[in-house]
């Protein structure tokens, strides 16, 4: 009987801890949502993979805004460095270069691109509905890890630094299919 209290215990003592480590995760949460929210503009450079099955494109862009509107610059490929897409949750995006403008429409309907992904990213990240939470490591770095429900088809799971509350790595999922990589380079906020 004296063992099957001890395996009892033991049993509440892990359930327990793990419930803790579920709640400081959310609580990390809500601080980095409050952090985020607070942030003027922020400039933000990624690495970008774009994985359609049949196709991979990689890219590095570089974004200058708020959650709401901002600008994203493509850093590389060389092919295409230099092309910059205004993008705004109300007006859509217009794609820039050399002066020449071309209106590309509304912002994330029917499809995501790596030119509206951190925009969407900011959005959710601020906004989203949370729908998993928990600390985790992210290669060498103390991650709280969330999990957000874009829509029905689409979930955006992010790492951030436990330590300075910005974003380390994200994965866009369409269909549980890892459809976006970012790994964030730099980031620089203005409160």
């Amino acid at each position: 009987m004296r063992r099957f209290y001890s395996i009892l215990c033991v049993i509440f003592f892990s359930l327990s801890l793990g419930s803790c480590s579920s709640v400081s995760a959310k609580a990390n949460m809500e601080e980095i949502r409050g952090f985020l929210s607070s942030c003027g503009n922020m400039e933000i450079r990624a690495a970008v993979t774009a994985d359609y099955g049949d196709r991979v494109f990689e890219y590095t862009l570089k974004y200058s805004g708020t959650s709401d509107s901002g600008v994203i610059e493509i850093i590389s490929p060389d092919i295409v460095a230099g092309v910059r897409a205004h993008v705004s949750f109300d007006d859509g995006i217009k794609l820039e270069y050399d002066g020449v403008s071309l209106d590309t429409g509304k912002l994330y309907e029917d499809g995501l691109s790596p030119v509206d992904a951190i925009p969407v990213m900011l959005r959710q990240w601020t906004e989203g509905y949370v729908s998993d939470c928990s600390s985790e490591k992210y290669g060498d770095t103390d991650c709280t890890a969330a999990t957000i429900a874009v829509s029905d088809e689409v979930t955006l799971r992010t790492w951030f630094d436990s330590a300075s509350l910005l974003p380390v790595h994200s994965e866009l999922a369409y269909n549980g299919f890892v459809v976006i990589n970012c790994d964030f380079e730099n980031i620089s906020t203005q409160q």
